[in-house]
């Protein structure tokens, strides 16, 4: 498949790796999720499982949400699959702690610059109430999955 857009033919690309595709997605978080979000590239794990990274979303409306992202090929059936690692996910977000000491050890320089950016648009004083409020709120799980053959 090709995309045309003012001139320039875009080609599908077909990963081989997984990993790939999460090197790719990770060098350009703006471009794939938009500039309104933070994404955190931290594999740690949690409980049963191992998310791919976290997303805080913020909107321009000063909505803010989090998620677990989990990328994937998929050469396997796409619902057992991912439905699996959801329920995993669901069963780790108990552990709120770790999740809330996890994002805050892994803001950098640019990350904490972004956040008190997009703070501006919400009605949290600082990143750390940002957080805490996040990870009280429901579960958000972001799927990026590219099927292949």
């Amino acid at each position: 498949m090709k995309i045309i857009h003012e001139d320039t033919v875009f080609f599908e690309y077909e990963y081989l790796f997984e990993e790939d595709l999460q090197r790719d997605i990770v060098n350009h978080v703006d471009t794939v999720f938009g500039e309104r979000c933070i994404y955190f590239d931290v594999k740690k794990k949690m409980d049963n499982t191992i998310p791919d990274g976290y997303l805080i979303y913020v909107s321009e409306d000063g909505d803010v949400n989090l998620y677990f992202v989990v990328i994937r090929l998929s050469r396997y059936d796409i619902y057992s699959h991912i439905t699996s690692r959801l329920q995993k996910y669901m069963v780790s977000y108990n552990n709120k702690e770790k999740i809330y000491c996890t994002l805050l050890e892994e803001m950098d320089e640019d990350t904490l610059y972004k956040i008190r950016h997009l703070l501006h648009d919400t009605s949290f004083p600082d990143e750390r109430k940002l957080i805490q409020s996040l990870i009280q709120d429901k579960l958000s799980i972001l799927v990026v999955c590219k099927i292949i053959n």
